[in-house]
């Protein structure tokens, strides 16, 4: 049973990269629509075509995936867990879309005895990979790799040790944590980009 608190769907967005989980062997990512007849592309392909509500699952993936649509989904990525993937436990990430990019993120990894490998993923433009430092420190660009569907995009997976991390980058990036054990496991979405508060109703209720 995983839960995560939905991003609100006008703050969804139109273009998302999944990248492997390091350590594990698979892992699974669904798309979901909000609106009728929204057309999404996985590494350019066919048209999937959903309406409000209908997802599309993709499980046992193994390569990084550029996914496009055009009206607004969400994207989430799980983590499969020990008898499918390896290694790790069942966890999921809502993905930030490319349009909510971040510049800096200050991130901590606990320290845990069942969990032995911690890492960071990381997703940026191709022409920017020389300008990301994790910790003060330059990231080196042999790190990454370009998506084979959108080279225009690169991403890097890479191991941190136990404590406090901070990623920053004036172009911007999209980051997830992730740590990995027998049987356990965190995941989640590293943002310093805040979501604008969602409009409510005024009247929160009637007597």
């Amino acid at each position: 049973h995983i839960v995560e608190q939905m991003v609100p769907t006008d703050k969804w967005g139109r273009n998302f990269h999944t990248v492997p989980m390091l350590g594990a062997s698979t892992y699974t990512y669904r798309i979901l629509a909000d609106q009728n007849n929204t057309s999404v592309s996985i590494d350019g392909g066919a048209a999937i075509l959903l309406n409000a509500g209908q997802s599309h699952q993709v499980n046992g993936a193994t390569q990084p995936v550029c996914i496009t649509a055009d009206k607004p989904v969400s994207v989430a990525q799980l983590m499969e867990g020990f008898n499918c993937a390896s290694v790790g436990d069942p966890s999921m990430i809502e993905l930030a879309p490319d349009e909510r990019m971040s510049t800096s993120a200050v991130f901590t990894t606990p320290a845990s005895p069942q969990i032995g490998q911690h890492s960071v993923g990381v997703i940026m433009a191709t022409a920017a990979i020389g300008q990301l430092n994790l910790d003060g420190a330059p990231v080196s660009a042999s790190l990454f790799q370009s998506f084979p569907a959108c080279n225009a995009y690169a991403y890097a997976t890479i191991a941190v040790s136990p404590g406090a991390h901070r990623l920053a980058s004036s172009q911007g990036f999209l980051a997830c944590a992730l740590g990995l054990g027998t049987g356990e496991s965190y995941a989640y979405t590293l943002n310093s980009k805040a979501i604008p508060a969602t409009p409510t109703d005024s009247l929160i209720c009637t007597a």
